[in-house]
């Protein structure tokens, strides 16, 4: 179960600062890694090509985070930056769990020309004190919300 809260966050790519805006060479090296030879339009052919390619070869994991726990660092957790988890990920094929990975698609999308929207959500409904604990995606294409 997947429930939605009312405290969305905007869809306001102005507001992403350069740090975390996500660099054109990173987004170059992903579109090649996903078999484009340039920017795609954002139709949903398209979309759906980049979402297929992002979950055959985007993992789901926690390799960084258990690697940063198991020396005592404090701070960010790893590759909360976009910028970071593209670079990790071309480099090593690590990724992250929901937040990291649910940004740099994010990014992603949104430097491809798609009306992308970041939503924070609950993965269970079971009074969880950290709620909300999942991030993700919505994509806004012709009238439609697709759920990424």
């Amino acid at each position: 179960m997947v429930k939605l809260f009312d405290n969305r966050l905007k869809r306001d790519n102005a507001s992403i600062d350069e740090e975390t805006r996500l660099k054109d060479d990173l987004y170059e090296r992903v579109l090649e890694k996903f078999g484009f030879s340039s920017k795609p339009e954002p139709t949903l052919e398209n979309l759906n090509r980049i979402y297929k390619s992002w979950c055959r070869s985007v993992g789901y994991d926690n390799l960084l985070k258990r690697i940063y726990y198991g020396r005592g660092e404090t701070g960010p957790f790893p590759v909360m930056n976009p910028n970071d988890f593209v670079s990790t990920w071309l480099a090593h094929n690590t990724s992250g769990s929901c937040w990291p990975t649910a940004e740099a698609l994010y990014q992603i999308l949104t430097k491809s020309g798609y009306d992308v929207e970041r939503v924070s959500c609950e993965m269970l409904n079971c009074g969880d004190p950290m709620r909300p604990n999942h991030g993700t995606c919505f994509v806004h294409l012709g009238g439609k919300v697709y759920f990424v």
